[in-house]
């Protein structure tokens, strides 16, 4: 067994032939993190006969409440087993002590059943007190027609895409692909951030998230404007053969279903470009209507695609620091609700 840095060519032909529903082990994703002066690991595992067997993605963390590295979505393999991912604990532990890191957080690629979580409890891994990522999600599958998919949504979703389709035909809808996160756009974002009670990421953030993936992958700016006012934005972005919609802002209009015509623009776009599903990113759970996600999830569940719950972020103390560390995300964790 041999673990070393591979090559751009080498991963992304691993990774695409996996076909995993994630960009966070894509090229264009590693390019973002070292544009933020992360310390970065492109790493393969290879077993005695030189194969390559598993992929991880690693950066290191520098935050107030602690250093540790992070794996997103990874390590990838093509067999999940206990006795690789021991391989991969080990050869990461060697880094976190060098790197002076007090642990080691995944935030597992796996469906949420125990089986793959004894493959982290039994390596010594804990639950972490936050999640790094959306771990509940709601996938459309796009290889259906569009009509079939169109029939499969709830039928005031698709409703609302209808009248959406007929205002662009008509002209009172405008349709504009960008490149730059204006600050026009960032205001809507910003305005949505408030309205949301999320904390919203920077303009640079947004603008070198687009970046990245048009060069590393492929990504769109899409803008629908009414009379030249921007009613909604998103940014969409397919890592192989998947689709996922990652950013977005929107202002509210009873007359115009705007959202619906941006995620429906976005399923559109995706199945030109022959992806095989489209990921809203993020939704909360079903059974918890307080939950702060609890009305967009509604949303974007009418389009008719299926829930995809991911085991829960994980960690590896490597140091008695690690508490410090998560004493302060479970205090953050409990006021943030979820």
């Amino acid at each position: 067994m041999e673990i070393r840095i591979i090559n751009d060519n080498e991963w992304k032909s691993f990774v695409e032939k996996l076909n995993l529903n994630t960009f966070l082990h894509s090229l264009g994703w590693i390019d973002f993190n070292k544009q933020f002066d992360h310390k970065t690991w492109q790493l393969g595992l290879f077993n005695e006969k030189k194969e390559l067997t598993s992929v991880a993605f690693v950066f290191k963390i520098e935050a107030k409440r602690g250093k540790f590295l992070f794996c997103p979505h990874g390590p990838q393999l093509i067999n999940y087993n206990i006795d690789e991912l021991a391989d991969w604990l080990n050869y990461l532990k060697i880094i976190a002590i060098e790197e002076k890191c007090s642990f080691i957080r995944a935030a597992p690629i796996l469906e949420d059943i125990e089986e793959n979580k004894q493959l982290f409890t039994h390596l010594g891994f804990k639950d972490a007190p936050i999640h790094m990522h959306a771990e509940l999600t709601t996938v459309l599958d796009l290889k259906p027609e569009l009509s079939e998919i169109l029939m499969k949504m709830r039928k005031t979703t698709r409703q609302m895409v209808n009248k959406g389709e007929k205002m662009i035909a008509s002209g009172e809808i405008q349709i504009v692909e960008q490149d730059t996160i204006t600050d026009e756009l960032y205001q809507v974002y910003s305005s949505t951030a408030d309205r949301g009670g999320f904390v919203p990421f920077s303009q640079a953030y947004l603008q070198q998230e687009y970046d990245s993936f048009a060069k590393k992958e492929r990504c769109r700016i899409l803008v629908i404007k009414h009379e030249d006012r921007i009613l909604s934005w998103g940014l969409w972005i397919i890592a192989g053969k998947r689709a996922f919609y990652h950013q977005g802002a929107n202002i509210l209009d009873k007359k115009i279903p705007a959202s619906y015509i941006s995620h429906y623009q976005g399923i559109k776009w995706a199945k030109e470009q022959s992806a095989i599903s489209y990921d809203f990113w993020g939704v909360g759970p079903k059974d918890n209507p307080k939950h702060p996600w609890a009305n967009i999830s509604l949303f974007k569940r009418g389009f008719g695609g299926d829930d995809l719950g991911l085991v829960h972020t994980q960690d590896y103390p490597v140091s008695w620091k690690y508490w410090i560390t998560w004493a302060f995300e479970t205090y953050r964790a409990k006021r943030r609700g979820f």
